[in-house]
Formats: C-alpha cells, structure tokens, sequence
C-alpha cells in the first residue's frame, strides 16, 4: 500500500475536501461542504489575480510528516522562482506557510484523467491537487514556463541572482569519496558539509572553470571508491595559477546530465549538449 492518502481527485475533485484521522491512526477522507480552514466559502478564482508574473489559487496539498491532503491557496512568483502556500487567501500579507524553491533539477509528473500532480525538488516530492484537470494544466504549465528560464537564461547577470541547482553530491579526493551538499549560484559553484551549513568550506568561480565528463574511470589515478561509475562523473577544472580538478559523482546519470547543463552555462560554455557528448568522446580529459 502506499504511504499516503488517496487523493483527492480520486473522490470528487469538485468538492472541498475534509480530513479526518481513524483510530488507526491512518487518514480517510470524507466529502463536505464547509470550506478550509480559515478559508472563505466564497470561490476565488485563479485567473482573478492580474498581477504580471504571478499566478494563485487553491491546491490541495499531501502532508510532508502527517499524510493528510489540506486545500492551501498557492501563489507562483515567476519573478523570484518561489511557489509560496498559504491557509488561506486572507492571509498571503502573512509569513507564508511554506514555499517550494524552484530550481532546474525540479520535475513534475502528471496523469491523465487526474487533478493530481507531482513537483519534485531536489529535497523532497510534493503532491498536488488541483479544482480540475484543467487547472492542473495551467499550474503546469505556469510551473514549467519559470523551469525553462533556467535552461536559457537571458544574460549572467539574470543567472547571478539565483540558486539554479542544489542537492547532494559526493566528491572523489585522493581516492576517497565524501558527500557534501552543493549549490550553484549564479557563476559560484557553492560546498557545504550539510543542508543547513551557514557558510560554505569551498567555493569555486565557474566563469574561470572548464566542465567536461570523464570518459573513462582511471584506477590508478582515482582510486576505487563505492560507487564509481564515469558515466555519473563531471569533473571541473578551475582556473587561475594553481588550476585543480575537482571530481564530482552523482546519484544518477539524468542527475548528472541536469548538473553538466547548468555548470557548463555558468562557466560561459554555450556548446549543445550534443556537441559536449561529440567532444567528450573526441578529447578524452587526462586527470
């Protein structure tokens, strides 16, 4: 069984939806008509709000700790790649209950004849429900129109003001294997020993690197850690006096194709992806 509750498309997507908790601990859901909590009775519709790069509107939201579905009135702003909920409409003056950072490893997965979607961040997946499946494909597309300004960004000055990726990744160093928990801001390639560090132990100028994919792994140079695959590894090259490679391995290769795109943009590489795998297999790096 999975570990959440149905959601609420699967009963009626049409009405309000209540949750309760059995004895069992697990979550039901039962159709009603009182609106949310703290929430007017009164429709609000999404498209009412004119404001030029935001949207909002009610999405109905699974629990992170505690598997339940609440309706949360949600807002999109495009301009600092922020999808913010609140408890209510009444309420998006306050300290919003909750936002989800959008960033270029974010995925959304959806269904057919469902209200249902999932956004998925490099910290966790959420899911959502919307009034409709219409709506769901204005969220959709909404969510997916801020995704592409990361792919293409306009100028590096646009790039500088944002965190494009983030998440854990392990570095191989003198034959060892350590894992650390990396952002790219702007042309700063950011390393932090946790998620929570205030300060990272090393930061390294993209703009003066050189990205590439290994094409091979080299034991006798790199050692043998768990986990080594070459088709999981970017390495980068910093510039400078005393230039040095920093080898990166992630968790997967659709992980570590997300990272190169975006490392190789912040390092002012403008190569397509399909003439890095041509040069990658040409010029095979020496480490």
């Amino acid at each position: 069984e999975p570990d959440y509750a149905v959601p609420p498309d699967a009963i009626e997507p049409s009405e309000p939806i209540n949750c309760k908790r059995t004895s069992s601990s697990k979550p039901t859901l039962s159709v009603t008509k009182s609106a949310p909590d703290n929430c007017s009775s009164e429709s609000v519709s999404p498209s009412s709000n004119k404001t030029p790069g935001r949207k909002s509107g009610w999405l109905t939201k699974l629990g992170g700790r505690v598997k339940t579905w609440k309706k949360r009135w949600f807002v999109l702003n495009e301009k600092d790649f922020q999808l913010m909920y609140f408890k209510s409409v009444n309420d998006i003056q306050r300290k919003p209950k909750g936002q989800i950072a959008l960033d270029a490893s974010c995925k959304i997965t959806s269904w057919d004849q469902s209200a249902t979607f999932e956004l998925t961040t490099s910290k966790r997946t959420f899911y959502l429900t919307a009034e409709s499946q219409e709506e769901r494909k204005s969220w959709i597309n909404a969510i997916q129109k801020v995704l592409k300004r990361f792919k293409s960004p306009s100028t590096m000055a646009e790039r500088s003001k944002f965190i494009f990726m983030q998440g854990w990744v392990s570095r191989i160093n003198n034959e060892k294997k350590f894992r650390c928990w990396c952002i790219l801001s702007g042309s700063k390639l950011h390393f932090f020993r946790d998620a929570k560090g205030k300060a990272p132990f090393e930061s390294v100028d993209m703009e003066a690197s050189k990205v590439q994919k290994l094409t091979q792994w080299d034991e006798a140079k790199l050692g043998k850690p768990n986990g080594a695959d070459y088709e999981k590894t970017v390495t980068v090259t910093t510039g400078g006096k005393s230039p040095k490679t920093i080898i990166l391995l992630f968790n997967s290769k659709e992980g570590k194709e997300n990272w190169f795109i975006q490392l190789k943009l912040a390092s002012g590489e403008t190569s397509s992806p399909c003439e890095d795998k041509q040069n990658s297999r040409d010029s095979p790096i020496k480490l």
